[in-house]
């Protein structure tokens, strides 16, 4: 049965407990807006060749890339907090999904197809079953995550019912 879960913390919290993050980017080699921009200070080498790929024409919208880092450290949340302790996991891939193709353009529903297609498809390869995201495309992005992205998402999990999806929806403060 697939999953999708609606998490209401921040994306780069919840992810020091899994293994793998999703986010959406632009074909252009620019990360400075949105979740991009974080993306880009915690991994400078992965802003590096997504630059490359994105020069060499090797970012396409629709696509999605992978990137594995080298380590990465979690917080092992099954103790309390008097016994927190970190662990160092072996990678952290973090897909790149291309739902723009240029920074100043609004995504659209055949980009978001596409990349979700290729992220599911890469996933599997990898042996990935569980993947933190914000709601891709539906911020600088432009599309309507109730209308448009979600249903999407859910079709590619409905065809890969093992791997888990957490969307990351920051707490709003009052």
């Amino acid at each position: 049965m697939p999953i999708i879960i609606h998490e209401n913390t921040d994306l780069f919290k919840f992810a020091e407990g899994v293994h793998s993050i999703a986010h959406g980017v632009n074909c252009n080699g620019a990360m400075g807006k949105g979740i991009a921009v974080k993306v880009k200070s915690r991994w400078p080498h992965l802003y590096e060749a997504y630059k490359v790929r994105c020069t060499e024409g090797k970012m396409l919208p629709g696509t999605c890339w992978p990137w594995r880092s080298g380590s990465h450290w979690s917080t092992d949340r099954s103790m309390d907090d008097s016994m927190v302790m970190k662990v160092l996991l072996k990678y952290l891939y973090v897909y790149n999904v291309a739902v723009k193709a240029h920074w100043r353009l609004p995504s659209t529903e055949i980009m978001v197809d596409g990349g979700f297609r290729s992220l599911f498809r890469e996933m599997t390869k990898n042996k990935d079953t569980t993947v933190a995201m914000p709601k891709i495309a539906s911020g600088l992005g432009g599309l309507d995550w109730d209308t448009v992205v979600f249903p999407l998402l859910k079709k590619y999990s409905d065809e890969h019912p093992r791997i888990t999806v957490h969307v990351c929806v920051p707490k709003l403060e009052p």
